[in-house]
């Protein structure tokens, strides 16, 4: 019996564990995945393209029941957390994210290709700093 009590208290430290290892992968996982849309949207050749992956972006940052979810966009991150705001961890991370969805939801609303274009090379560039800065975390 005391065997068993042991090994349940294992199992139970293991899953306390386990699960803060999942929400750390969560959030990564959703930041990498905005990364990648926000460089689809650099490289796009037009303003509609840029702004599909910027929806992307924001969807992959405030999570399918978030008040600024699109999801005609579509959602590639669709089953790893409740968005990387919800996700963060720290009150640091979810600042510079929701930094970055004002950023991203400007650049929807430019209609010129070239300021769209910047502001997505931008959101780029925070998304890698606020990745690099979640795991010095």
């Amino acid at each position: 019996m005391r065997q068993f009590v042991k090994l349940l208290a294992v199992a139970l430290v293991a899953s306390v564990f386990s699960t803060a290892a999942l929400a750390k992968t969560a959030v990564e996982n959703e930041i990498s995945t905005a990364i990648e849309h926000a460089e689809f949207s650099v490289k796009a050749n037009n303003t509609a393209t840029i702004h599909l992956h910027l929806h992307h972006v924001v969807n992959c940052l405030v999570g399918e029941n978030g008040k600024q979810f699109y999801a005609a966009a579509g959602d590639p991150c669709k089953g790893m957390g409740k968005g990387a705001i919800n996700d963060a961890s720290s009150a640091a991370l979810r600042a510079r994210l929701e930094k970055i969805l004002s950023v991203a939801e400007k650049g929807l609303k430019e209609k010129e290709f070239t300021r769209a274009h910047k502001t997505a090379s931008l959101v780029k560039r925070m998304l890698r700093r606020s990745l690099t800065q979640k795991k010095m975390q």
